[in-house]
């Protein structure tokens, strides 16, 4: 693939995997934001925020770089578009529940990935940790969330 190929598939990647990512997020970083009160952490807020950056940096430069991924009729490319569709749905369906009632949050699928990263977070910057450090809030660390 050329420079002006790149340069001219890149701006669309771009748009596509923002609006993807950042409805994939939702979820997860409302349930971070509310919930688990991260919302009142700058450096937590700005860690979630980078890593949703940074991803959507990362999928787009790989969907715009030749191989499977930009051929529009490849498996791989098929299947990364369709993965992302399903998983808009399922975070649309995910935020409803979530925005209607704070106690329907065990309902999210989100809830439980969020709840394994975040003792997998607690691991990483609390030495000994414990299941009752959770009651103490969650690490403010920048790399652990991020």
């Amino acid at each position: 693939m050329s420079t002006t190929t790149f340069l001219t598939t890149f701006p669309r990647q771009l748009r596509y995997w923002a609006f993807h990512c950042v409805m994939n997020a939702l979820p997860s970083l409302g349930i971070a934001l509310i919930p688990c009160k991260l919302g009142r952490c700058p450096v937590a807020v700005m860690a979630m925020l980078s890593a949703i950056a940074t991803f959507i940096l990362l999928i787009t430069t790989l969907t715009s770089l030749r191989g499977p991924l930009s051929t529009e009729g490849h498996i791989l490319s098929r299947s990364l578009k369709l993965g992302a569709k399903i998983r808009a749905w399922m975070a649309l369906v995910s935020v409803l529940p979530l925005a209607a009632k704070e106690s329907s949050i065990a309902y999210i699928p989100d809830y439980y990935c969020d709840l394994i990263a975040l003792v997998a977070a607690c691991y990483a910057t609390i030495p000994r940790f414990s299941m009752n450090d959770l009651a103490y809030g969650p690490p403010s660390a920048f790399l652990p969330i991020y």
